[in-house]
């Protein structure tokens, strides 16, 4: 198991625990490691122009609150700002963010015609509303089974689906760095689950997206929209021979994101249309082309089984459900409707670690 912190390091998962805090199979402490991490807390302050006093707290009933989140929909206050745990501690006050993107004015102001709309740093004769973001930092400081790796920052990462299980059988374990170099970990089995180092892999593209596929297939997706298959990557030679390009859908689309199942490759392009890669076979792994199958998918992961999760804006209605595809099979591996789960707010979503033959029903 990997997690990936705010500051995009890679955490590799030391030792399975069950009983005590944090304590191992044995009830030792082996395995378990200082875990330190920060992160900022945004709220925004809102205000409205009156003719009158200028802008005021004194806003119109449609309006959002005084204090909210970025959209305005969830009143966030100073007060009512809690920590994420109680491992968590504040270690600054309530703050005004002068690099809010988009820019801001000296008093950290963002000015716009009206909420919600495209706010900038200097007002203009037509702009009405303004708002003002706030920051303020925690930091967490506990113990856990996790062992920071290196000082390698990352952008994504992904492990191969289809392991053997025998302990002295490499893993594969792909990333991309926060530069856009891709980047192939040597040495990571069962027994030593951070492995060795990592080994640059050249493609002459800034990468953005990783995922490893069944049979130590590959797939990565460049900044400028377009698809990467690795060829020859076995056990003997981990990072592969050489890469096979594969085009975007259409030249309108532009793929950001990729995951690849056991026998099935899923991609959203930056408009949030979901593509299926079609006819993938062990003789012809890069398939033959990209096939629609909906818009507004935010995020999507396929899984040892080629089962199928995302996490989808439903128009008119909630943003960032978690849903499951449902109806795929062998005759229709694209699957037939969504079923909606976990709902909203969502961004990211993986079934990448499930290894049932059974999938998840919520």
């Amino acid at each position: 198991m990997i997690r990936r912190p705010p500051r995009s390091t890679l955490f590799p998962y030391t030792t399975l625990f069950r009983s005590g805090f944090f304590k191992g199979m044995d009830n030792s402490s082996f395995g378990i490691n200082p875990m330190h991490d920060e992160r900022l807390m945004f709220i925004y302050e809102n205000q409205r122009w009156n003719p009158l006093t200028g802008f005021s707290n004194r806003r119109l009933l449609t309006d959002r609150c005084m204090w909210s989140d970025k959209s305005g929909r969830r009143e966030c206050t100073k007060e009512n700002t809690k920590l994420p745990s109680i491992h968590w501690l504040w270690t600054t006050d309530w703050l005004v963010d002068f690099h809010t993107p988009g820019g801001v004015d000296r008093d950290g102001w963002q000015y716009a015609k009206d909420f919600p709309m495209v706010y900038h740093g200097t007002k203009g004769l037509t702009d009405y509303v303004r708002r003002r973001r706030w920051y303020r930092k925690c930091k967490l400081s506990t113990f856990g089974p996790w062992e920071e790796l290196d000082s390698v920052r990352l952008v994504d990462i992904s492990m191969q689906v289809d392991h053997s299980g025998c302990p002295m059988t490499p893993v594969r374990l792909w990333a991309i760095s926060v530069k856009g170099e891709v980047l192939c970990r040597i040495g990571v089995t069962h027994s030593c689950p951070k492995g060795i180092y990592w080994e640059h892999v050249v493609l002459d593209q800034v990468a953005q997206s990783v995922s490893v596929g069944g049979l130590g297939e590959v797939w990565v997706i460049t900044k400028n929209g377009n698809a990467f298959l690795r060829h020859g990557v076995t056990d003997e030679v981990p990072a592969g021979s050489i890469w096979f390009v594969v085009g975007p859908p259409d030249k309108d689309s532009t793929l950001r994101r990729i995951s690849a199942g056991l026998n099935t490759v899923w991609a959203i392009d930056t408009a949030n249309n979901l593509w299926y890669r079609q006819e993938i076979m062990p003789l012809f792994p890069e398939g033959t082309c990209w096939k629609h199958v909906c818009g507004n998918v935010r995020c999507i992961s396929a899984g040892q089984n080629d089962q199928v999760w995302g996490v989808i804006d439903i128009p008119f209605s909630t943003t960032g459900v978690v849903c499951r595809r449902l109806g795929i099979s062998k005759e229709n591996p694209i699957g037939t409707n969504w079923e909606h789960g976990i709902g909203g707010g969502w961004n990211y979503v993986s079934i990448r670690g499930y290894k049932s033959s059974v999938d998840i029903v919520i």
